[in-house]
């Protein structure tokens, strides 16, 4: 198989840490989400004194797994990697570094219920498997839920709202906001949720899919989108079919995109959740203190997505730009004195005192 292979040495001191780390992009080069995620972990590399090496996946399960197959079957084998799990095959892959027996970190929760059980936590059934760094989806999705619909009834003034909502693919990571945004509703009586419709993270999936919703219910007020690319979409559609019925829309996403951003400035897009940017940065963060022994193994660290607006747009937008991620020392986000192992300081309040 082939795939791109970027070899990056941090060796910033004498005293550096001499551990080979894999980190496995699950994209291709190209991708501003993704490249985005490596660009921030390398700056972490540099600051954590860490050797790393990014590999990519490729953007495909099979390939993603052929990927981490390779690594495991190196002879010089690295001495941690560092991947995204893929829904389907995730015990083979956590069995491909346990039997090569190759400490592994994975990113993200990415995997259904039933999927997760199976391979349980760090440490239970895999004893290679030293930590895990995600995001909590099912809040996340509840708190963009919360601010389109809190907007919704400012912007039309009515008592009730209805809801459409756009998701990504059959994915543990998709379910998971979908449970979010459910919860949402459920709190919210005064809103009717019209469907949610699967787009697979595609703007041109979203664009058709909200020309569709607006036919059949002729009246959509707020629009609930996993992705930005998708909620795009949606502002694609509209400008390029306006409706009689439609004069306008709340419209949130995730991932805080550069042209998201944008739009929020431009009072198009209303929100859009983001901050696991910094995912592989906090990873290392951990790996760090892991290799050293400052912590013991098997720890499952989570932290909290934030949400842009439009009224807090401005303060935040630089993480949607090509920020110089050097100006930030990453070291900070490591544990202090007396700090318990699950208290780790990955927020992006933390990120912005460091920006000047």
């Amino acid at each position: 198989m082939k795939y791109s292979l970027l070899l990056l040495s941090i060796l910033l001191s004498p005293y550096a840490l001499s551990k080979n780390i894999v980190f496995v992009n699950p994209s291709v080069p190209g991708v501003s989400f993704w490249d985005r995620v490596t660009n921030i972990s390398l700056a972490a590399a540099r600051d954590l004194n860490l050797v790393v090496e990014v590999v990519y996946g490729e953007d495909n399960r099979i390939t993603h797994f052929e990927t981490l197959t390779n690594i495991a079957s190196r002879k010089n084998k690295p001495d941690l990697v560092i991947f995204m799990p893929y829904g389907g095959n995730a015990k083979y892959a956590y069995e491909l570094f346990e039997n090569a027996k190759i400490p592994f970190i994975t990113m993200e929760r990415t995997l259904e219920k039933q999927e997760a059980q199976t391979v349980g936590t760090p440490g239970k059934r895999f004893k290679y498997w030293f930590g895990e760094v995600f995001h909590n989806n099912e809040e996340a999705g509840k708190k963009l839920a919360d601010s389109i619909i809190k907007r919704g009834y400012t912007v039309f003034n009515k008592k009730k709202l209805s809801l459409a909502a756009l998701t990504g693919s059959f994915s543990g990571e998709s379910s998971h906001r979908n449970d979010g945004l459910l919860a949402s509703i459920a709190e919210h009586p005064d809103v009717k949720l019209l469907q949610i419709i699967p787009a697979n993270w595609s703007r041109e999936r979203g664009k058709a899919a909200i020309h569709k919703l607006i036919n059949r219910y002729e009246t959509v007020d707020v629009v609930w989108s996993a992705s930005d690319s998708m909620a795009l979409g949606v502002l694609d559609s509209l400008k390029a079919k306006p409706s009689e019925h439609q004069p306008s829309m709340v419209v949130g996403g995730f991932d805080w995109t550069l042209e998201a951003v944008k739009e929020i400035k431009q009072g198009n897009l209303h929100a859009s959740v983001g901050g696991h940017i910094f995912q592989g940065a906090w990873t290392l963060v951990l790996a760090k203190d892991l290799l050293l022994g400052k912590i013991g193994k098997y720890k499952s660290i989570s932290y909290s997505l934030e949400i842009i607006d439009t009224q807090n747009v401005n303060r935040f937008e630089i993480f949607a730009t090509n920020y110089d991620w050097d100006t930030i020392d990453f070291n900070k986000f490591r544990l202090s004195e007396g700090q318990l192992e699950t208290e780790y300081p990955f927020n992006i309040d933390r990120v912005l005192s460091q920006i000047k």
